[in-house]
C-alpha cells in the first residue's frame, strides 16, 4: 500500500472577501513605480516604455473541484473603490486618477488592464488598489491587486515574483517563477542572489544569481507556497511568496472559506478543511490534517497562538489584526 502526501493552504489577510472560487489578479510585470517629488522622474516611466514593457493586469480563476481555469464574463473594474469607465478605444475615462493612464484590453481570452501612463505623482504618492469583478460558472467572483507607489529612497528594496501562470495543467510539466529585486525603484541586476524555499523553510533551490526558478510538477503536492529571499552581500534585503497549483493531482485539500480570504478584525472565523477526490468529486472521510499557521511577513511559525482540531483552525479577529497577513498550511496523508 502506498501513501500519498497532499498539501494545501489558505491565505488570510485583513478586510473582507466573498470569493467562492480561487480568484486572483495577476500582473505579468511588477506593479511598482517610484517618483521624486517635484519632478517628472518616474521609475519605470510607463508613459514612454514600449507596449511590451507596460504591465498587464489580468484575472486568473481556478476551480479546485474541477481542476480547471475559467474565463470570466461580465467583467468590471474599480480603482481605489471607484468604478472605472472606458472610451471606445478602451482608454480609462474615470476615475480621474487613472484616466488616460490605463487601457482595457483582451488578454488570454479575458478582459485585462494595461498600464500605459504614469500613476505616481506628488498628489498620488501612496499605493492604489485595483479591483476586478466578474462571473465564472454562474458564480460572482472578485479579486484585487495593489499597485505599489513610493517615493524613491536609496535603502528601499522591493522583491516581486512574476509568473505567466500559476497552475500546472494539461501537458505542462513545470512553471517558471522569475524574481525581480528593485532598489529605489530601479531593478537590481548585479550583486544579488535569490533563494527559493517552501513555507516550512525547506530549500527548493539554493542561492543563485539566476532570478528564474523552474517549479516542476513533482515539487507540488496539489498546492505549494514558494518563498523567495533576495540577498545582497549575503544579507536578506527582501522576501516575497506566491502560491502555485497542480491541477493533475488526484486529491486536493479544500477550505470551506476559500483559498484567499480577507477577514475583518472584528470577526472570528473557523477555517475547516476537507479532502476531495478530484476525479470523483467525493469527499474523503476520516482524514486528520496537520495544520500550521505562518505569519506572511517573515514566515514565522505561530501555530501555538491558535486553537486547532483535526480538521480546522480558529483565527480570531484580533490575531488577523495583529499579524495582518497569515498563511494556513495544511497537509495530510492518503493511503492508496
Amino acid at each position: 500500500m502506498a501513501n500519498l502526501r497532499v498539501s494545501g493552504g489558505v491565505n488570510i489577510s485583513l478586510l473582507q472577501n466573498g470569493d467562492n472560487l480561487n480568484t486572483v489578479l495577476m500582473s505579468n510585470l511588477p506593479l511598482y513605480q517610484t517618483f521624486k517629488k517635484g519632478t517628472q522622474d518616474y521609475n519605470p516611466n510607463w508613459a514612454t516604455l514600449p507596449s511590451a514593457q507596460q504591465p498587464i493586469i489580468f484575472p486568473r480563476i481556478y476551480s479546485v473541484m474541477e481542476a480547471v481555469t475559467m474565463v470570466p464574463t461580465n467583467v468590471s473594474w474599480k480603482y481605489n473603490g471607484i468604478a472605472m469607465t472606458f472610451d471606445g478605444s478602451g482608454i480609462a475615462t474615470a476615475p480621474s486618477i487613472c484616466a488616460g493612464k490605463i487601457k482595457q484590453i483582451d488578454y488570454n481570452g479575458s478582459k485585462a488592464l494595461q498600464i500605459i501612463g504614469n500613476i505616481a505623482s506628488d498628489s498620488n504618492n501612496d499605493s492604489d488598489v485595483i479591483t476586478f469583478t466578474g462571473r465564472a460558472s454562474g458564480t460572482d467572483v472578485s479579486a484585487e491587486i495593489t499597485l505599489l507607489i513610493e517615493e524613491a529612497s536609496a535603502n528601499l528594496y522591493r522583491l516581486f515574483l512574476n509568473m505567466a501562470d500559476d497552475v500546472i495543467d494539461g501537458s505542462e510539466t513545470s512553471l517558471t517563477m522569475t524574481a525581480a529585486l528593485f532598489n529605489a525603484g530601479a531593478q537590481v541586476t548585479a550583486g544579488v542572489q535569490y533563494e527559493f524555499l517552501d513555507q516550512a523553510g525547506t530549500i527548493l533551490r539554493a542561492k543563485s544569481t539566476t532570478p528564474s526558478f523552474e517549479i516542476t510538477r513533482a515539487m507540488i503536492d496539489s498546492e505549494l507556497m514558494v518563498v523567495c529571499k533576495a540577498y545582497v552581500n549575503d544579507v536578506v534585503v527582501s522576501q516575497e511568496q506566491r502560491q502555485v497549483w497542480d491541477s493533475s493531482d488526484p486529491f486536493v485539500i479544500i477550505c470551506d472559506q476559500g483559498s484567499s480570504v480577507r477577514q475583518r478584525a472584528t470577526t472570528d472565523i473557523i477555517y475547516a478543511f476537507s479532502l476531495l477526490n478530484a476525479r470523483t468529486g467525493a469527499t474523503v472521510s476520516g482524514i486528520v490534517f496537520a495544520i500550521k499557521v505562518f505569519k506572511n511577513s517573515n514566515t514565522t511559525d505561530i501555530t501555538s497562538q491558535f486553537t486547532k482540531t483535526n480538521t480546522s483552525v480558529t483565527i480570531p479577529g484580533v490575531k488577523i489584526n495583529e499579524h495582518k497577513s497569515l498563511y494556513v498550511d495544511v497537509e495530510c496523508t492518503v493511503n492508496l
